[in-house]
C-alpha cells in the first residue's frame, strides 16, 4: 500500500514537471517561429537552414556549460541534420 502511494506520489510530480517542460517548449517554438517568420506570408514561410539552427542555439546559448566551442559543434551538427534532411526532401519531390 505504501509502495503504491509512493508510486502515485512519483507519477504525479513527473506528470506536472513534463507538463511544465511541454508548455515551456511550445513557447519557446511559437517565439522562434515568429521571428524567424516576421514579415513573411505564414502560411509559405521561407527559412533557411541557417538561420533555424541560429534561432535553436540562441534558446541554449545561455545554459550552463554552453562554451563557445560545444556551441560551434552543435551548429555544425545541426546544420547537417538541417541541411541533409532538405536534401532528402528536395529528392524526394524530385521523384514525384
Amino acid at each position: 500500500m505504501y509502495f503504491m502511494t509512493a508510486v502515485k506520489e512519483i507519477k504525479k510530480g513527473i506528470g506536472s514537471h513534463y507538463a511544465k517542460q511541454e508548455a515551456m517548449s511550445k513557447k519557446v517554438a511559437e517565439k522562434m517561429f515568429t521571428e524567424l517568420t516576421k514579415g513573411q506570408d505564414v502560411q509559405h514561410p521561407t527559412i533557411t537552414a541557417e538561420q533555424l539552427t541560429d534561432a535553436m542555439l540562441g534558446s541554449v546559448s545561455g545554459m550552463e556549460g554552453a562554451t563557445p566551442e560545444a556551441l560551434e559543434q552543435l551548429r555544425n551538427g545541426l546544420l547537417g541534420i538541417l541541411q541533409s534532411a532538405a536534401e532528402q526532401e528536395n529528392a524526394h519531390e524530385a521523384d514525384e
